[in-house]
């Protein structure tokens, strides 16, 4: 079965009346029940290729577990069936909207009511027999009826995603809306990509940078291979490189600096860098016309020795080529996320980024993130 259409009439019974979303494996429809002439939601699941007997009775089996669930939070499904080999759920139509629309717009009252709500909803789910995880809460997964929440989308497991085709080999298994994801699934997938290429996240100390490994000049050279082949980048010089470790690496935290190495190699190759510090932004601000002086020097000092900023800077992020497809990347955040919560950062800035270059923009999809800065160049012929 392809992609399904307007007005297509599914299972000799619903019509299709407007989409309401989509994933890699599902359609989610608007839909009119020409027999009971009522709205409805219409869940079609969409394998990369006809499910057998074995898989249709899989799915009967999952979907059974949550028809036992009978809460007064939890989405009530009406009815489970098979059309051509695809499973099909149809559930109640809430025209409401979801806890989505409340964002930025939500009273005391309410946030309280949405947390008993969902709270009881998800208990009613993990005290089941066998528990039921739900793997994807997030504001758009819960419905508004009335003053009550009702949380829906169960999801699926892991079994059924993988006979629904949704990944191919080699491809992430992890569920759910990545930025809505708890910070335990992060760390699995961190030491999962650790013990599997045997990578290892490593912390240095001043000493390090200047003493016999020279981690200095190891993190710029993994920093020119990175960005090499980068439009408009210019490889650093050894002049350039001295100077930096000299002028920068004296005032780092290095609590906040991460090292990611290769230890199947003999010397432990360095293979991803990340640089971050606290923003300086406000602090460069407070400054009197840039002027360190009476008082300037402070507002610098509050931001770099004891973070009283929210924001913390990216200064340099950089894996080489051949470890970004091994998750390299993901050990830099696994390592810094709980730093910069501890320190009470709630924003990241990130370095200057091509918009056309995917695989950079790809690992920010991993947190709620916001593009809110460009830089244009124009060009006129005289």
């Amino acid at each position: 079965m392809s992609r399904l259409q307007q007005d297509f009439l599914f299972d000799g019974r619903y019509r299709l009346r407007k989409k309401l979303g989509e994933g890699g494996f599902s359609e989610v429809w608007l839909v009119d029940d020409t027999s009971a002439k009522i709205t409805l939601v219409l869940k079609v699941f969409l394998p990369s290729s006809q499910l057998d007997e074995s898989g249709i009775e899989m799915f009967r089996q999952e979907f059974a577990l949550v028809y036992n669930l009978n809460h007064p939070n939890l989405l009530k499904y009406t009815y489970y069936g098979v059309c051509v080999g695809h499973p099909y759920l149809v559930m109640p139509y809430y025209n409401s909207g979801s806890a989505e629309d409340l964002l930025g717009n939500c009273s005391e009252r309410k946030a309280w009511q949405f947390l008993h709500d969902v709270s009881a909803g998800l208990a009613c789910m993990h005290e089941h027999q066998p528990p039921i995880i739900h793997q994807d809460i997030k504001p758009a997964n819960v419905l508004l009826d009335g003053n009550s929440y009702i949380i829906t989308d169960f999801g699926i497991s892991g079994k059924a995603r993988s006979i629904l085709g949704e990944g191919g080999e080699g491809q992430s298994t992890v569920q759910g809306t990545r930025p809505y994801m708890p910070p335990e699934k992060f760390r699995r997938v961190a030491e999962l990509t650790m013990a599997r290429y045997n990578l290892h996240v490593t912390k240095i100390t001043k000493k390090d940078v200047f003493g016999p490994r020279q981690y200095g000049q190891r993190v710029f050279n993994v920093i020119n291979r990175t960005f090499e082949n980068l439009y408009g980048y210019s490889q650093m010089t050894q002049r350039q490189i001295d100077e930096y470790i000299k002028r920068y690496f004296n005032f780092l935290d290095f609590e906040l600096l991460c090292l990611v190495e290769d230890w199947n190699t003999p010397d432990h190759d360095l293979v991803g860098v990340g640089i971050t510090i606290p923003s300086l932004t406000k602090a460069l601000q407070k400054c009197h016309n840039g002027r360190l002086f009476p008082f300037g020097w402070w507002h610098l000092i509050r931001a770099l020795k004891f973070k009283k900023t929210d924001v913390v800077d990216c200064l340099l992020i950089g894996v080489l080529p051949e470890y970004r497809s091994k998750g390299a990347n993901a050990l830099l955040f696994y390592d810094l996320i709980p730093i910069y919560q501890k320190y009470g950062f709630l924003w990241g800035e990130t370095h200057v980024e091509m918009e056309t270059n995917g695989k950079v923009q790809s690992q920010w999809s991993y947190l709620e993130n916001e593009l809110h800065k460009r830089r244009r160049c124009y060009k006129k012929a005289l």
